[in-house]
């Protein structure tokens, strides 16, 4: 999909649309009008003419919405997370900087995968191991230690314990010109332990006092 494309199928749904469907209502409402009150002897000529206008008016649109359809799906995935604008019957609402940078945290990459102009790209983080208590497993950073509850798997076939996520990339740079961005976060999708999972547990002394691996990434990853 193209940036013309984009720009001329937003613009078709959300101001050409509604401007037409505006048109037809009143052309609409007027030839009601001419049949029901008028006394011209002309009247039914005139709503044929108003009918044939509104048919072809209709069928404009139709064939419009077949050509830019695909948009309406892709662009049911945009969010703020990918863009910093959105379209409008008159012009373009801007996101300010700060509700930019609270969605720029969301954590969806479903969506993002929903939308052709981005690449993905796996991103992988050596971490250590260090073990599992009722609630928690543990692992450990540059001496720091964090824990992590989701998506852990043990795969004794692994070469290493990595923590594994997810960049998105536009492939196309247009699209930055109106309003997309890149992700800015590394979105997690796992952690692979190289060895098998085991029942024994260990004692974290302090445990309240370990981040989680949100806190621990939190100016890298989203979770």
């Amino acid at each position: 999909m193209s940036v013309e494309f984009w720009l001329a199928a937003e613009t078709f749904y959300n101001t050409t649309m509604v401007a037409v469907a505006v048109v037809i209502l009143v052309l609409l409402m007027l030839t009601g009008m001419i049949l029901g009150y008028s006394k011209s002897r002309h009247k039914k000529k005139i709503a044929a003419g108003g009918g044939v206008l509104i048919l072809g008016l209709s069928i404009w649109l139709v064939a419009g919405h077949l050509r830019y359809n695909e948009f309406l799906e892709v662009n049911d995935h945009v969010t703020p997370l990918v863009r910093d604008r959105q379209k409008t019957f008159g012009d373009y609402i801007y996101r300010s900087e700060d509700e930019m940078q609270y969605f720029g945290e969301l954590h969806d990459p479903e969506s993002v995968r929903a939308l052709e102009m981005y690449e993905e790209e796996t991103v992988t983080e050596p971490i250590i191991y260090v073990g599992k208590d009722a609630n928690f497993y543990y692992f450990e950073q540059d001496d720091e230690l964090f824990k992590q509850r989701a998506n852990v798997i043990f795969d004794t076939s692994a070469e290493e314990t990595v923590m594994i996520g997810t960049t998105f990339h536009l492939m196309n740079e247009s699209f930055f010109e109106i309003g997309f961005r890149n992700p800015p976060y590394i979105m997690y999708d796992r952690i692979v332990v190289n060895q098998e999972d085991t029942d024994e547990l260990i004692d974290v002394e302090n445990d309240d006092f370990v981040d989680t691996a949100e806190e621990h990434f939190s100016k890298t990853w989203s979770f």
